[in-house]
């Protein structure tokens, strides 16, 4: 419905100007240009009387006269100079277009926030829908105007007008003015036109400087299908058929979007149209003027007639469409199918890139098309009117979401959508359209991606690159929004930091005079293009281009995808991360039922640099080496290259935790809002030192030779260990969050005084509110226990404030300490010996860890369990009350994303979460009989009741959860986990499943191993993955349910989980990569053939390191080697081991899959380069590290592959069907500066086979 009305109500608004477009057309005879001009003209002159806050009704005629006023200089043009018609339309409406700039002071003014005529006439509404009453009060006017401009056509003023039009001669002789005439009927055409402008752009919501392009065209076309259609001398019936060719004209756009047609189509089945109507009016003509038949007649009101049946068959079509949808909607319940109506305003590189990485993203979140999701695409081909004709017909589809990309879109669609949520993308400022005030104040139907390059970062470029530059020289459109808010960035950017720069303008309207407009620049002595985004000038860069390489003059430029087009250096976003934040967003609204006013605007984050080294060759300029080393695409010889470059962030934990894992969902959640995703455009390596102590310092220095950017400690331990750090290593960046007192523990002295690099969210716990409860909820129950570990900071904070707060309550607090998880259980037997009545957790880590322990002893003795951290309140806890750990997680995350933007950590005050949540258990509490208050149920955010057989709760609806679990922290296995982590995302089948992932690591602790494979039983995990052959035995050991998958596993039969690739543990697969051990051996004997001697050192607990050995001894036979073996049992041991061998005389030195030996790879090839000894090893990628050659798998691919035999369990295939899988994908790599060091040339034939040379 929405969509014909909308249809009706612009072909109403339009019947104005067509009505102008028919009294120069045909009363005086010539199609007058100027409504193009004349139109922009009543748009500009009510958006800026409606902003100063004029009645919306007074300025009509306002606009009718500034309309009339452009009529009159073309007709004094015509009349006075006797310049053609035509001519004189196009020479004001060329002058019109500077006049309208001049008019509105920008190119674009929005009205959403301004009283229009249609926004007054809502006052006045009676309950109707607001486009039928719209269209009820256009049809009063329209009839209005249809009586009185017909009777104006039979007064002796519109007589004499016609008749002037007609024979100006015969007028004249009877003593009129013709010209005087001819300029009263242009200058009323153009009035008409004005206030047509006038109209729509309240309609619209918004008066652009382009919107009256080419709309003399639709002009005469409606006045040649109406009068076509109702052929008559009657001034009455001309006047209704200019009307209605107006209506018609819209409703055949209308018609044809709504049978699926491209908007692009429409000029032909526009000209067809008139075509056929002129056609068949010719048949009607002729058979009047032979008196035959009317039967021409019939045929015209046939085709009207099938019209009407094809527009009845179209509406029949949709409502069986509609019913049989309600049809199986009341059967068996289906997957909900989204509707998205996309728009985007013209084909344009950076648009097409935005909607095809939108669309692609939303096929990995799990929208397919066809299936769970219908996507619109429509493009409006640059045409405004069309924009708002599309968004009609999307409300017509009742899409459940708009997604407009362009500013030209979203304002239209802003103002019309007011009921469904709208989402941006690839628009630069969405604040000078009236789409919100900030990030976090806008529409509330209104969300989305957003950004423009920065001006100071692109004239940075432009000095480093040209040292001393004098003048450059701007190109712009002053139509284009965008394009303005550029340059007075840039202006900006100038005055402040390069006051001694001049620029030169060169102002264009339309792409054909860019390249006039460059060549003017270049005689003004600029030494360089720098060109900020502007659709009209890239649209003709090659003409720049062009300019620019005859005077040797670089050109730089705000975007990115034109690296081949001539261009010196561009800085830009990645637009594909625009589409891809606009995906994430569209999930959070359609699938996560988020409130678009609830969601920020997000600024793009794909900041990219491109840099052509050849073309500075050419011009004699030298790109410093750091601009080059940081740029992301870099053109030398002929070839582009691009750079992978990701900041590294590395997130620390100290243990295994419900809450922790929340503040991490809540960190990723924050990072990906800000447009960050793991794997895409930052790497996130994950750690935990699983509550030993020790192993935190060892992680923090582990991060910082990683040269991790960002270390984001959780937990007060780690954060500890991370303030030491700071302090020695000011450079290294530090956020933490999930802290309840960073104070305490040195961390800072008050929020906004502490480290210059470290920052970050404390969410210390409510524990006054929590003894308030306690109290509430058992008033005669006083003595309240609490484990804690006196080592801990953050506990002794709370107990603080606790010990305090019970002096005020009545209530006594009985403590008991512990050192270590394993002295929880005695320790909370001890209070129920000393007559505790509640016991209370106080969000201790060390508890935490062995919190069931705790709820054990609690729910044995009947004694209700109350705890800090909401993630127990299943675990046989009465109640919890704490900080909202996701959004604790979310604001660190936040600082993340503005740290990766630019701000620096020490203007970042620390923050504190204020957001609660409070949880009940009645379960627990009628287990334990204990009697809780309504008024508590109440309160609660979430009540657990299993007898209402589901959670009474507004919290996120639970998730599968599967558990990675890596041995050590070996890089080999850091890419297995990162390769099928990628594959994960690629697929989107962990979003498609609701699956969150929990990566967890032994650090190469067999003990700490075994405790987490009983911790991921016990909480019913629905997937486990296990990267290295230990863990999968563990793991395997443990767990007989949980389906398994394993990946980088030398041979699973020889760790005892299968005896052949079909007969495994029934609930596990996964793929084996046995080392190409003997392909290492027999390329040592092809480069060493007087080598006598190999050494291998490896750890016999290891049952892959067992493997790899035994084909060592195999292989070392083979090819006529003795191998000499040394063992060891932890890192510790592995550098002792190989000074002995080496103090044997090995000639050549091997590792092999050994995951102890691996830890110590670096140590172990410098001691091989001082001595002068061949490193051979089996991972591809140790070269880097030291390593001769290296003969191994991809094991990134081995990780892919590992994620797609995952997949297959995800999707519902049973272990035991699926084989185990053999796969190495073998690389061979080589380090020849160490083959001069051994004094050997490598053959080529064996240069040839390797995949990686390094040879400096």
């Amino acid at each position: 419905m929405e969509l014909w009305i909308g249809a009706l109500n612009l072909g109403f608004l339009y019947s104005f100007m067509a009505m102008g477009v028919y009294l120069t057309f045909r009363i005086h005879d010539f199609p007058d240009i100027t409504v193009d001009g004349s139109l922009t003209t009543g748009a500009a002159i009510a958006a800026v009387l409606l902003v100063t806050g004029m009645h919306p009704l007074l300025v009509c005629p306002l606009a009718f006269g500034g309309g009339a006023l452009a009529g009159v200089a073309t007709a004094m043009i015509h009349t006075r100079f006797n310049i053609n018609g035509l001519l004189s339309g196009i020479l004001v409406m060329t002058g019109l277009y500077s006049v309208n700039l001049h008019i509105m002071g920008q190119s674009n003014i929005p009205l959403l926030r301004q009283v229009t005529f249609f926004s007054w006439l809502q006052a006045f509404n009676p309950g109707l829908q607001p486009e039928i009453w719209i269209f009820i009060i256009l049809l009063a006017i329209i009839v209005v105007f249809w009586f009185l401009f017909s009777y104006f056509f039979k007064t002796d003023l519109g007589i004499t007008m016609r008749a002037t039009g007609n024979n100006s001669v015969m007028v004249a002789a009877s003593g009129v003015n013709v010209n005087l005439m001819k300029v009263f009927g242009i200058s009323l055409s153009n009035g008409l036109v004005g206030l047509s402008g006038c109209l729509v752009a309240q309609y619209q919501g918004f008066a652009d400087i382009s919107m009256g392009v080419g709309v003399v065209v639709f002009g005469l076309a409606s006045v040649i299908i109406g009068e076509s259609i109702m052929r008559s001398r009657s001034v009455w019936v001309i006047v209704m058929s200019v009307i209605g060719g107006s209506i018609i004209f819209r409703l055949m756009v209308a018609l044809a979007l709504y049978v699926g047609l491209n908007p692009i189509d429409l000029k032909i089945i526009t000209a067809a149209f008139v075509l056929a109507t002129l056609v068949f009016s010719r048949f009607m003509a002729k058979g009047a003027a032979t008196k035959k038949t009317d039967w021409s007649k019939s045929v015209v009101y046939g085709l009207i007639g099938i019209a009407l049946l094809s527009g009845g068959y179209f509406t029949w079509k949709d409502y069986t469409s509609r019913n049989e949808k309600r049809i199986h909607s009341s059967g068996k319940q289906s997957e909900k199918k989204f509707k998205i109506g996309l728009v985007q305003i013209v084909d344009h590189p950076i648009l097409n890139i935005t909607r095809d990485s939108y669309v692609k993203e939303l096929n990995k979140l799990g929208y397919v098309d066809g299936k769970n999701l219908d996507i619109s695409l429509k493009n409006a081909h640059g045409d405004i009117a069309t924009i708002s004709t599309i968004l009609d017909s999307f409300i017509n589809e009742k899409v459940d979401m708009v997604l407009t990309i362009s500013t030209p879109c979203t304002q239209a669609a802003i103002n019309k959508i007011k009921d469904r949520p709208v989402v941006f993308a690839t628009v630069a400022n969405p604040f000078v359209i009236d789409a919100g005030e900030n990030d976090k104040e806008h529409l509330p139907n209104v969300t989305g991606v957003y950004g423009s390059v920065p001006m100071d970062k692109l004239m940075e470029l432009v000095t480093a690159i040209i040292p001393g530059i004098d003048t450059i020289g701007v190109l712009w459109n002053e139509a284009q929004a965008n394009a303005v808010f550029n340059v007075n960035q840039l202006k900006k950017a100038l005055k402040e930091q390069y006051p001694e720069i001049v620029l030169k303008p060169g102002i264009v309207s339309g792409s054909s005079e860019v390249y006039e407009h460059a060549l003017s620049l270049v005689t003004k002595n600029i030494d360089a293009f720098v060109l900020p985004p502007d659709n009209t000038i890239y649209s003709a860069i090659d003409a720049v281009v062009k300019v620019a390489e005859s005077r040797n003059i670089p050109v730089i430029m705000g975007d990115i995808f034109h690296t081949e087009d001539g261009i010196l250096a561009a800085i830009g976003y990645n637009y594909v991360l625009s589409g891809i934040q606009a995906a994430h967003i569209t999930d959070r609204i359609l699938r996560k039922g988020e409130n678009p006013k609830d969601i920020p605007f997000q600024q793009y984050s794909g900041l990219e640099t491109m840099v052509n080294r050849d073309l500075a060759d050419q011009r004699g300029l030298t790109i410093p080496d750091s601009i080059i080393e940081n740029a992301d695409i870099v053109i030398s010889q002929g070839k582009v290259s691009r750079k992978v470059k990701r900041k590294k962030i590395g997130i620390v934990q100290f243990a295994p935790e419900p809450n922790v894992e929340k503040a991490k969902k809540g960190i990723i959640a924050a990072l990906e809002d800000n447009g960050y995703f793991d794997g895409m455009n930052i790497d996130i390596v994950y750690k935990n030192a699983n509550a030993d102590f020790p192993t935190i310092t060892s992680i923090i220095q582990d991060l910082m030779r990683r040269n991790v950017d960002i270390i984001v400690p959780l937990s007060t331990p780690v954060v500890q260990a991370c303030v030491q750090q700071a302090q020695r290593n000011p450079e290294i960046k530090i956020i933490f969050t999930y802290i309840f007192d960073p104070y305490r523990i040195g961390a800072a002295t008050s929020p906004t005084d502490h480290p210059p690099n470290m920052t970050g969210v404390s969410c210390f716990p409510p524990i006054e509110k929590m003894l308030d409860l306690i109290k509430g909820m058992f008033p005669d129950k006083n003595k309240v226990g609490i484990v804690w570990n006196s080592s801990e900071a953050n506990s002794e904070s709370v107990l603080l404030k606790a010990r305090a707060h019970v002096k005020k309550t009545g209530q006594q607090l009985i403590e008991a300490t512990v050192s270590n998880p394993a002295e929880v259980l005695e320790a909370s037997r001890s209070l129920v010996s000393k007559g505790v009545e509640v016991f209370l957790n106080p969000g201790d880590n060390t508890l935490n860890v062995s919190y069931d322990s705790f709820a054990k002893v609690a729910s044995n003795n009947a004694i209700p369990l109350f705890s800090i951290d909401p993630g127990f309140i299943e675990n046989h806890t009465v109640a919890a009350l704490g900080p909202d750990y996701f959004i604790t997680g979310y604001e660190g995350g936040e600082i993340i994303a503005r740290v990766l933007k630019g701000e620096k950590i020490s203007d970042i005050p620390i923050s504190q979460t204020k957001q609660t949540e409070f949880y009940l258990n009645l379960d627990t509490a009628r287990a334990n009989r204990f009697s809780i208050a309504d008024k508590f149920l109440k309160q609660a955010d979430k009540v657990i009741d299993s007898q209402k057989s589901q959670f009474s709760s507004t919290q996120e609806k639970p998730v599968k959860k599967m558990a990675i679990l890596q041995f050590s922290d070996n890089y080999i296995l850091e890419e297995i986990v990162d390769g099928m982590l990628a594959r994960f995302h690629e697929s989107g089948i962990l979003n498609e499943n609701n699956i969150s992932v929990n990566r967890l690591n032994s650090q190469g602790d067999f003990g700490i191993a075994q405790t987490i494979a009983q911790d991921i039983v016990r909480k019913k995990y629905d997937y486990v993955i296990t990267v290295s052959t230990p863990s999968l035995q563990v793991i395997a050991n443990a767990n007989k349910k949980i389906p398994h998958v394993f990946g980088g596993v030398t041979s699973p039969y020889k760790a005892g989980v299968a005896t052949t690739p079909e007969e495994h543990q029934k609930n596990l697969t996964g793929v084996a990569t046995p080392q190409p051990v003997e392909a290492s051996i027999r390329a040592m004997r092809e480069l060493f053939p007087n080598a006598k001697t190999v050494g291998i050192a490896w750890n016999p607990a290891e049952a892959n390191s067992e493997v790899c050995t035994v084909n060592a001894r195999n292989a070392a036979g083979k090819y006529g080697f003795d191998l000499i073996e040394s063992t060891v049992s932890n890192t510790s041991e592995v550098m002792d081991a190989v000074r002995s061998l080496v103090s044997r005389g090995v000639d050549i030195f091997l590792t092999s899959g050994d995951n102890t030996v691996i830890l110590a790879l670096e140590s172990i090839a410098n001691l091989m380069k001082r001595k002068k000894i061949p490193y051979f090893t089996n991972s591809s990628t140790d070269i880097n590290k030291g390593a001769f050659v290296s003969i191994g798998a991809d094991y990134r691919e081995v990780g892919v592959e590992t994620g797609r035999v995952a997949e297959k369990v995800i999707k519902g295939e049973k272990p035991a069907d699926i084989s185990i899988k053999k796969y190495v994908p073998e690389e061979i790599n080589i380090n020849i500066p160490l083959a001069d060091l051994y004094g050997i040339t490598v053959p080529e034939e064996f240069l040839k086979k390797c995949s990686k040379v390094i040879t400096k």
